[in-house]
C-alpha cells in the first residue's frame, strides 16, 4: 500500500504532509509530559507556533518521501525556519487543517471536508 498524505500550500508553492510511522514517533518525542498532539498542532503562542512548524516539516519530508517513492520528483519541502519565519496567517489556518487530515490518513481515516472547519478540540476528544 502506498503512504497516504495530503496536499497543503506554501509560498505558493504545494507541499505533500505526510504522517508516517517516522513521523509519528519524531512528534511523538517533542510532546511534553501528558500533552497530545493535537495540542502541537493547536500551537498557541511563540513557542507553540515554532513547534507547529517542527511537526510541518517533519510531516513535509515524509511526504516528499512519499511523493518521490511513487515516481514523482521529490517535492521542495520547507524547513522549520522557512515556515516560522515565512508563513503567512491564511496559510497557518490550511496548514493547520491538513496537518489534522494527514494524521487522519496515517491512520487510515478518510480526511474531513476542506469547506468544514476543523474543531481541534473536538478531534482530541474523539481520538480518546
Amino acid at each position: 500500500m502506498l503512504c497516504r498524505y495530503t496536499a497543503a500550500g506554501f509560498k505558493g508553492k504545494k507541499i505533500y504532509l505526510a504522517y508516517t510511522v517516522n513521523a509519528m514517533f519524531r512528534i511523538n518525542d517533542m510532546l511534553e509530559d501528558g500533552e497530545q498532539i493535537m495540542e502541537l498542532i493547536d500551537g498557541k503562542g511563540d513557542d507553540g507556533f515554532r513547534r507547529f512548524c517542527k511537526v510541518v516539516s517533519i510531516m513535509a519530508g515524509c511526504g516528499a518521501q512519499a511523493r518521490e517513492s511513487e515516481g514523482f520528483p521529490r517535492p521542495e519541502m520547507p524547513q522549520e525556519d522557512e515556515l516560522y519565519y515565512g508563513m503567512q496567517p491564511a496559510e497557518y489556518m490550511k496548514l493547520k487543517r491538513e496537518a489534522v487530515n494527514a494524521i487522519l490518513l496515517g491512520y487510515g481515516r478518510e480526511v474531513i471536508d476542506e469547506e468544514e472547519e476543523v474543531d481541534l478540540e473536538l478531534a482530541e476528544m474523539e481520538k480518546k
